[in-house]
Protein backbone atom coordinates (compact mmCIF):
# COMPACT_ATOMS: atom_id res chain seq x y z
CA UNK A 1 0.00 0.00 0.00
CA UNK A 2 1.32 3.45 -0.89
CA UNK A 3 0.20 6.62 0.86
CA UNK A 4 1.09 10.17 -0.16
CA UNK A 5 0.07 13.03 2.13
CA UNK A 6 0.86 16.70 2.58
CA UNK A 7 -0.91 19.38 4.62
CA UNK A 8 -3.19 17.63 7.11
CA UNK A 9 -1.26 14.41 6.65
CA UNK A 10 -0.30 13.56 10.24
CA UNK A 11 -3.91 13.44 11.54
CA UNK A 12 -4.95 11.46 8.45
CA UNK A 13 -2.08 9.01 8.99
CA UNK A 14 -3.07 8.66 12.66
CA UNK A 15 -6.60 7.72 11.60
CA UNK A 16 -5.44 5.23 8.98
CA UNK A 17 -2.66 3.42 10.85
CA UNK A 18 -4.49 3.63 14.17
CA UNK A 19 -7.32 1.59 12.66
CA UNK A 20 -5.13 -1.20 11.30
CA UNK A 21 -5.07 -4.52 13.15
CA UNK A 22 -1.80 -6.13 14.21
CA UNK A 23 -2.54 -8.85 11.64
CA UNK A 24 -2.48 -6.37 8.71
CA UNK A 25 -0.67 -8.33 6.00
CA UNK A 26 0.58 -5.64 3.61
CA UNK A 27 3.55 -3.30 3.82
CA UNK A 28 2.75 0.42 3.74
CA UNK A 29 5.07 3.04 2.26
CA UNK A 30 4.33 6.65 3.18
CA UNK A 31 5.55 9.86 1.55
CA UNK A 32 4.59 12.70 3.92
CA UNK A 33 5.74 16.11 2.65
CA UNK A 34 7.74 17.17 5.68
CA UNK A 35 11.25 18.41 6.58
CA UNK A 36 13.88 15.88 7.64
CA UNK A 37 13.81 17.06 11.24
CA UNK A 38 10.15 15.98 11.64
CA UNK A 39 9.76 12.59 9.96
CA UNK A 40 11.58 10.59 12.64
CA UNK A 41 9.36 12.05 15.35
CA UNK A 42 6.30 11.39 13.19
CA UNK A 43 7.25 7.73 12.77
CA UNK A 44 7.81 7.32 16.52
CA UNK A 45 4.48 8.97 17.36
CA UNK A 46 2.56 6.90 14.83
CA UNK A 47 4.30 3.74 16.07
CA UNK A 48 3.04 4.46 19.59
CA UNK A 49 -0.54 4.75 18.25
CA UNK A 50 -0.58 1.73 15.98
CA UNK A 51 -0.80 -2.04 16.32
CA UNK A 52 1.64 -2.40 13.40
CA UNK A 53 5.28 -1.34 13.45
CA UNK A 54 6.05 2.07 11.91
CA UNK A 55 9.61 3.09 11.09
CA UNK A 56 11.39 5.94 9.35
CA UNK A 57 13.51 4.78 6.42
CA UNK A 58 17.06 5.96 7.09
CA UNK A 59 18.92 3.39 4.95
CA UNK A 60 17.91 0.77 2.34
CA UNK A 61 15.36 -1.33 4.20
CA UNK A 62 13.73 -4.60 3.18
CA UNK A 63 9.98 -4.14 2.89
CA UNK A 64 7.99 -6.73 4.85
CA UNK A 65 4.26 -7.19 5.43
CA UNK A 66 2.71 -5.56 8.47
CA UNK A 67 5.21 -2.67 8.70
CA UNK A 68 4.71 0.95 7.65
CA UNK A 69 7.72 2.82 6.27
CA UNK A 70 7.85 6.62 6.55
CA UNK A 71 10.07 8.38 3.99
CA UNK A 72 12.78 10.57 5.50
CA UNK A 73 12.07 14.25 4.95
CA UNK A 74 14.22 16.23 2.57
CA UNK A 75 14.74 13.24 0.26
CA UNK A 76 12.52 10.95 -1.78
CA UNK A 77 11.79 7.31 -1.06
CA UNK A 78 11.70 4.79 -3.88
CA UNK A 79 10.97 1.09 -4.18
CA UNK A 80 13.87 -1.00 -5.45
CA UNK A 81 13.84 -4.69 -6.28
CA UNK A 82 17.03 -6.71 -5.85
CA UNK A 83 17.04 -10.43 -6.47
CA UNK A 84 13.33 -10.76 -5.79
CA UNK A 85 13.52 -8.74 -2.55
CA UNK A 86 11.78 -5.37 -2.30
CA UNK A 87 13.55 -2.49 -0.56
CA UNK A 88 12.49 1.03 0.43
CA UNK A 89 15.35 3.45 0.07
CA UNK A 90 15.99 7.17 0.20
CA UNK A 91 17.37 8.93 -2.83
CA UNK A 92 18.32 12.59 -3.32
CA UNK A 93 15.43 14.83 -4.31
CA UNK A 94 15.07 15.84 -7.96
CA UNK A 95 13.82 19.15 -9.34
CA UNK A 96 11.26 17.26 -11.46
CA UNK A 97 9.39 16.59 -8.22
CA UNK A 98 8.70 19.85 -6.35
CA UNK A 99 7.66 18.41 -2.94
CA UNK A 100 9.68 16.02 -0.80
CA UNK A 101 9.35 13.29 0.03
CA UNK A 102 7.62 12.94 -3.34
CA UNK A 103 4.49 10.79 -3.49
CA UNK A 104 4.67 10.84 -7.30
CA UNK A 105 8.22 9.51 -7.35
CA UNK A 106 7.36 6.79 -4.81
CA UNK A 107 4.40 5.62 -6.87
CA UNK A 108 6.36 5.64 -10.13
CA UNK A 109 9.14 3.58 -8.58
CA UNK A 110 6.62 0.97 -7.38
CA UNK A 111 5.11 0.37 -10.81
Amino acid sequence: MLIGVSTGGPPALEAVVGALPASFSWPILVAQHMPESFTGALAKRLNSLSAIEIVEVTRPTEVVPGVAYIARGGADMIVSRRGGVVFAMNVPSQVDYPWHPSADRLVRSAM
